[in-house]
Protein backbone atom coordinates (compact mmCIF):
# COMPACT_ATOMS: atom_id res chain seq x y z
CA UNK A 1 0.00 0.00 0.00
CA UNK A 2 1.48 3.21 -1.00
CA UNK A 3 -0.47 6.82 -0.64
CA UNK A 4 0.48 10.00 -2.22
CA UNK A 5 -0.30 14.07 -1.42
CA UNK A 6 -0.74 15.72 -4.46
CA UNK A 7 -0.61 19.82 -3.07
CA UNK A 8 -0.96 23.24 -4.29
CA UNK A 9 -0.59 26.04 -1.69
CA UNK A 10 -3.80 24.83 0.73
CA UNK A 11 -5.24 22.58 -1.63
CA UNK A 12 -4.25 19.03 -1.97
CA UNK A 13 -5.74 15.38 -2.63
CA UNK A 14 -4.19 12.18 -1.37
CA UNK A 15 -4.39 9.05 -3.28
CA UNK A 16 -3.63 5.42 -3.51
CA UNK A 17 -1.19 4.40 -6.39
CA UNK A 18 -0.44 1.16 -7.37
CA UNK A 19 3.74 1.19 -8.10
CA UNK A 20 3.69 -1.53 -10.27
CA UNK A 21 1.06 0.17 -12.73
CA UNK A 22 3.84 2.60 -14.06
CA UNK A 23 6.79 2.55 -15.83
CA UNK A 24 10.17 2.08 -14.20
CA UNK A 25 12.03 5.35 -15.86
CA UNK A 26 15.23 4.68 -14.16
CA UNK A 27 16.77 3.09 -17.51
CA UNK A 28 14.92 5.46 -19.62
CA UNK A 29 17.14 7.28 -22.57
CA UNK A 30 15.96 10.28 -20.83
CA UNK A 31 16.50 9.74 -17.50
CA UNK A 32 19.41 11.72 -17.32
CA UNK A 33 17.73 15.25 -18.39
CA UNK A 34 14.95 17.23 -17.01
CA UNK A 35 12.45 15.87 -19.74
CA UNK A 36 10.46 14.34 -17.15
CA UNK A 37 9.82 18.12 -15.99
CA UNK A 38 8.59 19.83 -18.94
CA UNK A 39 5.02 19.85 -18.68
CA UNK A 40 4.85 19.68 -22.75
CA UNK A 41 6.58 15.99 -22.73
CA UNK A 42 4.60 13.66 -23.99
CA UNK A 43 5.03 10.82 -22.03
CA UNK A 44 3.08 8.18 -23.92
CA UNK A 45 5.02 8.74 -26.96
CA UNK A 46 7.78 8.21 -25.10
CA UNK A 47 6.54 4.97 -23.91
CA UNK A 48 6.04 5.83 -20.27
CA UNK A 49 2.97 5.13 -18.49
CA UNK A 50 1.90 6.84 -15.06
CA UNK A 51 0.73 5.26 -12.30
CA UNK A 52 -2.56 4.33 -11.48
CA UNK A 53 -4.10 6.10 -8.81
CA UNK A 54 -7.42 5.94 -6.57
CA UNK A 55 -9.03 9.70 -4.90
CA UNK A 56 -9.11 9.08 -0.98
CA UNK A 57 -10.15 12.45 0.02
CA UNK A 58 -9.08 16.32 -0.74
CA UNK A 59 -8.50 18.94 1.67
CA UNK A 60 -10.03 21.58 2.58
CA UNK A 61 -13.17 19.61 2.60
CA UNK A 62 -16.40 19.26 4.63
CA UNK A 63 -14.74 15.96 5.75
CA UNK A 64 -12.16 17.84 7.68
CA UNK A 65 -14.27 20.56 9.18
CA UNK A 66 -16.50 18.30 10.43
CA UNK A 67 -13.88 17.54 12.25
CA UNK A 68 -12.64 20.73 13.02
CA UNK A 69 -9.60 19.80 11.62
CA UNK A 70 -7.66 22.83 9.72
CA UNK A 71 -4.55 22.08 7.41
CA UNK A 72 -1.87 23.90 7.28
CA UNK A 73 -1.11 25.70 3.58
CA UNK A 74 2.23 23.78 3.51
CA UNK A 75 0.95 20.00 4.38
CA UNK A 76 3.79 18.07 3.03
CA UNK A 77 3.99 15.02 4.83
CA UNK A 78 2.05 11.82 4.56
CA UNK A 79 1.86 8.05 6.77
CA UNK A 80 -0.07 5.74 6.18
CA UNK A 81 -0.81 3.70 9.17
CA UNK A 82 -3.57 1.38 8.19
CA UNK A 83 -6.49 0.97 6.35
CA UNK A 84 -8.65 3.74 7.92
CA UNK A 85 -6.13 5.83 9.72
CA UNK A 86 -3.27 8.39 8.10
CA UNK A 87 -1.23 10.82 9.12
CA UNK A 88 -0.34 14.80 7.71
CA UNK A 89 2.35 16.84 8.63
CA UNK A 90 3.72 20.55 7.74
CA UNK A 91 6.66 21.69 6.82
CA UNK A 92 7.25 25.29 9.12
CA UNK A 93 10.04 26.42 7.30
CA UNK A 94 11.93 26.44 10.70
CA UNK A 95 9.78 28.32 11.92
CA UNK A 96 10.18 31.45 9.93
CA UNK A 97 6.68 32.14 9.81
CA UNK A 98 5.72 31.86 12.73
CA UNK A 99 3.47 28.41 12.21
CA UNK A 100 4.70 25.26 14.63
CA UNK A 101 5.23 21.42 13.24
CA UNK A 102 2.16 19.88 13.38
CA UNK A 103 1.11 16.61 12.72
CA UNK A 104 -2.72 15.78 12.41
CA UNK A 105 -4.32 12.54 12.43
CA UNK A 106 -7.42 11.68 10.07
CA UNK A 107 -9.67 8.42 10.86
CA UNK A 108 -11.81 7.31 8.15
CA UNK A 109 -15.01 5.22 9.64
CA UNK A 110 -14.07 2.46 7.11
CA UNK A 111 -11.74 1.82 4.37
CA UNK A 112 -12.35 4.11 1.81
CA UNK A 113 -10.23 3.37 -0.90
Amino acid sequence: MFMILERHKEKGRVYQIDIGSGTNVLNHPKADSLAFEDPDFDLEKNGVRTLDKEFVFKYPSSFLEDRNMVLSEKVEGLAYIDENLIALSNDNDFGKHGEPSRVWVVQFESQTY
